[in-house]
């Protein structure tokens, strides 16, 4: 955390702003809460709606550690981008966050299996663990008891950075990327289980590392808002109802659960194509009515989907693999050798 959060005169002023925040919101909303009817003001319709800002936490993690100059520098994520040819990856994570989430996640995940590695004296994940491990004689809950301490000595030092040297600055780097690595796995394991308590958690979290980023500072009072809100503002039923309402699933299956303001996007998405397909017949009935029955429609193609021997994805894919695979040996059979086609399969349009 001292290499993102602000020195100590910033800290103070940070503590001092949202203390005049808090006390500004609570004056206002106060003067607005004379009855139980008039609560909902004090809960705008986005509060129930919105998530984590995932996609601007890897905006948090770009800035403080992908920078341009560093690919010579090795074990930087500029480095390995290079080095393993991700050029999907782009220096602004908005114009492909898809494709800058799977690269950090990839590089994260590298560097926590390696620290664990270091941890238990492993050579490689085939290995036998040397370090750190209980006593052979040693009963269940001893065991037990032993790898809470351990897990928690690793997580001290890797993650909350307890006893690290500021002298060693490549050791610091990778212990800063996987505290930023850990935070978002956090976020999305958290709205997968919908974890309000977590939920909490996280934003207390957050709210320190968006304000360290001038650019982010916006979030950052929004976090703020937040739990102003559910702490001290609303009531217990309308708290609990604000911190665990935030995510949905449609399909009831454990640990599949989406943000609410996802949801949203996609319904959006579906209602804007349903919109193009009709072509010169909208009206503003049709559209009205098109818009009133997307919920419908996709539920129903996803029950057609799944009472189906195969799913509507599964024979597009195995079709455009086919015509890849069928093209790539008409070109052998002309003795020109294989094509060199870097294009992916899937991409053959359908016919």
């Amino acid at each position: 955390m001292r290499t993102i959060l602000p020195p100590q005169q910033k800290y103070r002023k940070l503590k001092s702003d949202f203390k005049v925040f808090l006390w500004g919101e609570c004056f206002l909303s106060f003067l607005n809460s004379h009855s139980l009817q008039q609560e909902r003001k004090l809960v705008p319709q986005h509060i129930y709606n919105t998530g984590v800002h995932s996609r601007k936490e890897y905006k948090l993690i770009n800035d403080i550690l992908m920078k341009q100059s560093s690919a010579r520098e090795i074990e930087t994520l500029k480095y390995f981008r290079e080095r393993i040819m991700r050029y999907n990856v782009p220096t602004t994570v908005k114009n492909n966050p898809d494709a800058y989430e799977e690269f950090f996640t990839s590089v994260g995940r590298a560097y926590l299996v390696e620290a664990f590695l270091e941890f238990f004296g492993m050579d490689n994940t085939e290995s036998v663990p040397t370090k750190n491990m209980p006593e052979n004689n040693a009963t269940m809950e001893e065991k037990k008891q032993h790898f809470d301490n351990v897990i928690g000595q690793f997580v001290d030092y890797h993650v909350f950075h307890s006893g690290v040297s500021d002298d060693d600055k490549v050791m610091n780097y990778g212990l800063c990327l996987i505290e930023l690595f850990v935070i978002p796995m956090q976020v999305n394991d958290t709205v997968h289980e919908v974890d309000g308590d977590r939920n909490v958690i996280n934003w207390k979290y957050l709210l320190w590392l968006f304000k360290a980023n001038n650019n982010l500072s916006k979030y950052a009072i929004e976090g703020m808002y937040f739990l102003t809100l559910v702490k001290c503002l609303l009531t217990h039923q309308m708290s609990e109802r604000v911190i665990w309402g935030r995510e949905t699933n449609k399909k009831g299956k454990i640990a599949t659960n989406m943000p609410n303001d996802l949801e949203m996007e996609h319904n959006i998405k579906d209602t804007k194509t349903m919109i193009t397909a009709m072509g010169a017949n909208k009206t503003e009935k049709s559209v009205l009515r098109c818009s009133m029955s997307v919920t419908g429609m996709r539920e129903f193609l996803s029950a057609f989907d799944a009472t189906s021997k195969h799913s509507i994805q599964e024979k597009l894919t195995k079709n455009a693999l086919f015509q890849w695979l069928t093209k790539q040996k008409k070109h052998l059979a002309r003795g020109l050798g294989p094509e060199i086609d870097n294009s992916d399969p899937s991409d053959v349009e359908d016919t």
